[in-house]
């Protein structure tokens, strides 16, 4: 390999955290694609979630409903509803990949679902994560009641949180995870938050092997298609620039955001820029510090490398 070269990407297997809620089962159709352009399998875990049979089993546990509520809550009868929903989302894995040329399989685990979502993709080579589970149901529809298919719809009418199982695996995983706000084919403008943490330079490294993969079917002859790296001092610009330098057939830019508030500086510029994908070192300042939640208002997808 030259020194002057980029190593190439090596991504045989995807994992995608599902369930049966809306935006866990829209981010299997991106998984799905991107497995498709990277030629890689998909294994799809769905987790059956402890901690809800054991809340059942608590004396005060009730049922809840828009037409009543009050029904003791019994643990066989959780462990049924959670069966179901597992049943949904094995349709929707069905429904995705029918007629898809991608090599798939449905991983069932039973226990608490970060740590199962975390030890099985410690196996694969990057994780897919939707942005949010049933919290974000209420402004989502399904194609067909039979195939559980969602689709993402934006913009939509309220802040999307991200959810606390969502945050505590991209903290923990040893895999860059890919977490879906929106549709990628939405995006044809990759950002890149670099700062001082060592990982950036590895992180603009990796964004620039996945680029063609995840961008390559955006519409041609769009202006703002290529990438923008943001960085948080003007000395780290040359190093910013050396690294772009090796993929000269990508439109790329050096955006300085401002020192006394970095983070609204670079809200501001995904705005107004429309980047639907930001990617991110796991050391950088914005997830060692807690802040991805300042993404909640804007309909941006993280890649999050290690």
């Amino acid at each position: 390999m030259k020194k002057d070269t980029l190593p190439p990407l090596d991504i045989k297997t995807i994992s995608l955290a599902l369930d049966a809620s809306p935006y866990s089962i829209a981010a299997l159709d991106e998984a799905v694609e991107v497995a498709y352009r990277l030629g890689a399998k998909l294994n799809a875990i769905c987790v059956e979630d402890i901690n809800m049979i054991r809340a059942a089993s608590v004396p005060y546990a009730v049922t809840v409903s828009p037409f009543s509520i009050g029904a003791k809550m019994q643990p066989k009868l959780m462990d049924s509803l959670i069966k179901v929903q597992t049943k949904a989302a094995a349709r929707a894995l069905e429904y995705a990949t029918k007629n898809k040329k991608v090599s798939c399989s449905l991983i069932i685990k039973r226990g608490i679902i970060e740590k199962e979502v975390i030890s099985e993709a410690g196996k694969s080579d990057i994780l897919v994560l939707g942005w949010a589970g049933w919290q974000a149901a209420d402004f989502y529809f399904s194609n067909h009641p039979a195939t559980g298919q969602s689709r993402f719809n934006f913009p939509v009418s309220r802040i999307v949180k991200m959810g606390t199982s969502v945050r505590s695996i991209i903290r923990n995983v040893s895999v860059p995870t890919l977490v879906l706000h929106g549709r990628i084919s939405d995006a044809c403008m990759l950002g890149v938050f670099f700062d001082k943490s060592k990982a950036s330079k590895e992180n603009l490294s990796y964004s620039l092997r996945i680029f063609d993969h995840l961008f390559s079917y955006c519409k041609k002859g769009k202006d703002f298609s290529g990438i923008e790296v943001f960085i948080t001092d003007k000395s780290l610009e040359p190093k910013v620039k050396e690294l772009l330098n090796l993929r000269q057939d990508i439109k790329s830019k050096v955006t300085l955001l401002m020192a006394n508030d970095i983070y609204s500086s670079l809200l501001s510029h995904i705005k107004d820029k429309e980047i639907n994908l930001l990617s991110l070192s796991k050391e950088s300042s914005l997830v060692t510090t807690d802040n991805l939640r300042i993404f909640d208002r804007v309909a941006s997808s993280l890649l999050i490398t290690v």
